[in-house]
Parts: C-alpha cells; sequence; structure tokens
C-alpha cells in the first residue's frame, strides 16, 4: 500500500497565513501525484483550537481535493487542536463530521487498498506528563498486518524535556512509528522501533534546523517490510545567517548586515524569509538595544539578539535558551505550576486552564483580523 505521511499544517498561522495553505495544497498534491492509497496525518491540521470560518473554508477546499480521489485520511489532533473538556468538540472532529478524514483517538481501524491490508492505531496529543499515562489507559495493540501507531507528542530523545516519552516506552509491536510536533523531519531506527517524523509542511519557528526542506513521506508497504521516500514541496526559501562580533560598533553591524542582504539578493531572485542571529560583543559602552535594524521590502526579515552585556542579562538569556530548548509549550508550563498550586484542593485544573487559553486565542485572534484590516 502507498501511503503518504503529511504532518503539522497548521492552517491558519498567523506569521505565513497564506503559506500555511499554498504549501499545504502542495503536499496533497504531491500526495496525489505519486498515487497515494492512504494519507495519515499526525495532528496539528488547524493552528488553534477554534479556527476562523475563513480557515475552516479554506481547509474544506484542501480536503476536497483528496475527497474527489478517493483517498481516505486518517488523522489525529495534536497539541494545537486538543480541547480538556471532554464535550468539547475539536477541529480534526469536524472534519470528520464533513466527512473528509476519519478521526482516531485511542483507537485503531483497518483499511485496504488492492488486497493489501494496513491497521493504524491513533492516539492524538496529551499533556506531555500525562502521555505514558495515556499509552497504559488506552493499550495500543498491532494486529497480525502491517500495523502503524500515529502519536503526537514530544519525545526525549530529541528534546531535553523531563516529563515526556522516551522511545522505548512507546507500546511494542508495531510496523512502524508516525510522530507528529516535531517540526524537524527524520526517520531512524531507536529502540529497536522504526521512527518516523515527516516534520511541519509550513514554517513556524525561524530557528537553523527548519532551513531543510520540507515536504512529506511516502511510505511502501510489502507485507510486514516497508520503504519510505521523503518528496519536497515548493516553499518560501528560508535563510538563517549567524553573525558573531567582536566588540563592534553599530556602524559595523549595520554594514555587515546589509552586505549579507546584498548576497542573498543575488542569491534568491524571489521572495525569502531571513533570520539574522547577531551574537558576540559590542564596543565599550553600547548596548543591544541601542542597535539600529535595518528593514528590506523584497523579503521577511527578521533578528535575534545574543549579545554578551552584564551578568544578569546572561542569565536571563540562558534561562531563555533553555526554555526553548526544552519546547515547552505555554499551556503546558502553566498546567505544571497551577497544578502545583492547586494539588488536592480542586480537580480538572485542566479544563480551567483550557477555558483560560481558548478565551486568549479568541482575544488574539480579534487583534490580528483588525490588525490585517488596517493594512
Amino acid at each position: 500500500m502507498r501511503i503518504a505521511i503529511i504532518s503539522d499544517l497548521h492552517l491558519g498561522y498567523g506569521r505565513f497565513y497564506e503559506e500555511s495553505f499554498t504549501q499545504a495544497q502542495s503536499a496533497f498534491l504531491k500526495a496525489i501525484e505519486n498515487r497515494a492509497e492512504l494519507v495519515i496525518i499526525p495532528g496539528d491540521i488547524f493552528d488553534t483550537r477554534i479556527p476562523k470560518p475563513e480557515v475552516f473554508s479554506r481547509a474544506f477546499s484542501l480536503f476536497k481535493m483528496l475527497k474527489n480521489k478517493n483517498i481516505p485520511v486518517i488523522a489525529i489532533h495534536g497539541n494545537h487542536e486538543r480541547r480538556s473538556i471532554r464535550e468539547q468538540v475539536n477541529p480534526v472532529q469536524l472534519l470528520e463530521s464533513a466527512e473528509f478524514v476519519k478521526f482516531l483517538h485511542a483507537s485503531g481501524e483497518v483499511f485496504e487498498a488492492d488486497g493489501e491490508k494496513v491497521f493504524v492505531f491513533g492516539l492524538g496529543a496529551v499533556p506531555e506528563d500525562l502521555a505514558m499515562q495515556a499509552i497504559i489507559q488506552t493499550k495500543p495493540k498491532p494486529q497480525d498486518v502491517f500495523s502503524i501507531f500515529v502519536f503526537h507528542q514530544t519525545l526525549q530523545e530529541f528534546a531535553p524535556l523531563d516529563k515526556c516519552l522516551s522511545i522505548d516506552e512507546l507500546p511494542e509491536g508495531f510496523d512502524l512509528y508516525v510522530n507528529g510536533h516535531l517540526h524537524k523531519k527524520r526517520i531512524e531506527e531507536c529502540a529497536g522501533k522504526k521512527l518516523l517524523i515527516s516534520g511541519s509542511t509550513v514554517l513556524t519557528q525561524l530557528r537553523k534546523e527548519e532551513t531543510e526542506d520540507k515536504g512529506i513521506f511516502l511510505i511502501e508497504t510489502d507485507g510486514k517490510e516497508f520503504k519510505a521516500e521523503f518528496l519536497p514541496i515548493e516553499t518560501m526559501p528560508f535563510i538563517f545567517k549567524e553573525l558573531v562580533f567582536k566588540k563592534a560598533s553599530l556602524f559595523q553591524i549595520e554594514e555587515r548586515i546589509k552586505e549579507e542582504m546584498e548576497k542573498i539578493n543575488e542569491e534568491k531572485q524571489r521572495k525569502s524569509i531571513v533570520k539574522f542571529m547577531l551574537r558576540g560583543t559590542l564596543a565599550e559602552g553600547l548596548k543591544a538595544s541601542d542597535i539600529s535594524l535595518p528593514s528590506f521590502e523584497n523579503h521577511i526579515v527578521e533578528f535575534g539578539l545574543e549579545f554578551d552585556e552584564d551578568e544578569e542579562l546572561k542569565k536571563k538569556i540562558e534561562s531563555l535558551r533553555k526554555l526553548r530548548e526544552e519546547r515547552i509549550s505555554a499551556k503546558e508550563k502553566g498546567l505544571s505550576v497551577l497544578g502545583e498550586i492547586l494539588k488536592g484542593k480542586i480537580e480538572n485544573c485542566d479544563e480551567y486552564f483550557n477555558l483560560l487559553e481558548d478565551s486568549a486565542e479568541a482575544l488574539y485572534s480579534r487583534i490580528m483580523g483588525e490588525i490585517e484590516n488596517e493594512k
């Protein structure tokens, strides 16, 4: 069976709104062109738990492409779509109601094409510290056909986060393990398990590792064996430049940035995303806040500043860097703190936090909408 793995589309993502749709379309077209008989999406189809109607409308148009080709789609919810209250409907469930996907959470199903069967067990995102408990409770078991375990969690092997799953804690016996959530693609064998992470189809965090191609994985099964091929899609180029300075003046920094942008303009004939990470030391008497960062019309340019200054600032930078490396979401960090405060005093604090978070997302969407209208 030919199976396309397409993950973390983040439809409606604010920073690269149009790209989230155009690159998802490219991914779906790539699956169709390569005669996929089944599509698996391991979470984060949408960027928010309560997408705008406009986002849903465009999502429906995308999924019609696969439906019109009679390609079944299996999807689980990601952490961006997870809703804590049992009665609340998440956006992936709405896609299922519209008959665009088969939603799997703590359940499995057998799919068949040309006489070949594949079993898929899906487990949507749960809070990181509850992931192991979720696996114990759901008891995922493979069947006697090619079996895939699909999930959406952080893994200790790729992010140094204490309260998260390790690969060796995944359920035994599956022929392939497919994870969403992590945006850097990879396929490898860890702890005796064959693990595939297809990465995201859209850029969300301007980090060096995201300069790699975005795309989909095409899996071809043969009995209990498989082969995998990564198929890139066309995206807006992302360039990451690290510039290191030693006792630099403001003029030196500005001139260096202009020189680098001239090189990029010569190499790239179309609009690109550029991230400059400025590091090192400044001339005596200067602070990072003194730097006047230029803007460029032809590209999307962002800057990161990590200049060595006083010891207190170094500590703050190190703290922020550690949080970034651990990839702790605002919700999970908040739940951890809230849980400690309310421990033994109140049940279901996750539900109350989720209500607060949904309200914050609604406010954010409203603000972003007003900003767009003013442009």
